[in-house]
């Protein structure tokens, strides 16, 4: 990943590294499919462009910076990222907002706006993100992809059409004995691999079943039927 030079820019800063996350946009030619996978951002986010944020933006001072930094790459990757994109353009006000001016996680967490927060509904970003509440509210998904075999996407009616599915590639392969055979290609750290580990960040992972599980309702087949109902709530548009 190539990394940002030295800049006194703070809006320079800021638009190259939007440059860099609609680089790493997967499906970018569908905004309603694209999505970027958390692997990227933190590719992105390096530990001294958080520093860089924090002090040339967000007008951190220096001897809050490490602490600040440890939180922000660990809690508010997604959150930077999407404000980055949006573009927000009100930075200096970033640490009161969405950490409470805290230097600790214990602090910064009660004031629930990390990146486990999200999504946010439009009533709630307008409380605190006014005119940029909108904004926010669209382009959040963008880095939001589903987690395929995740614990709650057993219940489907969590799901709306803004989620995105983190499907690089569909490509039917013929039909076996219980239905037609699809091989599926999953983005990077987006699908479950079973004892709470997940396909690896840094590489794509295929596999290939049925949309009618046969009787022995092997694993591939299941994680085809549930990406395909999550299809089908994610893209209605298609079924008309």
């Amino acid at each position: 990943m190539q990394q940002i030079d030295a800049v006194d820019d703070p809006n320079s800063f800021v638009e190259d590294i939007r440059t860099e996350l609609m680089r790493v946009t997967q499906n970018e030619d569908n905004s309603q499919d694209a999505f970027i996978v958390h692997s990227d951002l933190k590719a992105i986010w390096s530990r001294s462009r958080v520093h860089t944020l924090l002090k040339l933006c967000c007008l951190c001072p220096e001897n809050m910076l490490d602490q600040v930094a440890d939180i922000i790459i660990d809690h508010y990757l997604k959150t930077i990222s999407i404000l980055v994109h949006i573009p927000w353009m009100q930075w200096p006000r970033f640490i009161g907002v969405f950490l409470g001016n805290a230097t600790t996680w214990k602090e910064a967490r009660i004031v629930g706006r990390n990146d486990d927060n999200l999504p946010y509904n439009l009533q709630d970003l307008r409380e605190f993100l006014g005119n940029y509440a909108r904004g926010f509210d669209f382009h959040q998904w963008l880095f939001l992809p589903v987690r395929i075999g995740e614990r709650r996407s057993a219940s489907l009616a969590d799901y709306t059409e803004d989620h995105r599915l983190p499907v690089l590639k569909t490509e039917p392969l013929g039909r076996g004995a219980s239905g037609v055979v699809y091989r599926e290609t999953i983005a990077p750290g987006c699908l479950a691999l079973g004892s709470g580990s997940w396909n690896a960040e840094v590489n794509e992972h295929s596999f290939s079943g049925s949309l009618e599980p046969s009787t022995n309702n092997c694993r591939a087949s299941k994680l085809l039927v549930n990406i395909s109902r999550l299809r089908k709530i994610l893209t209605p548009r298609v079924l008309s």
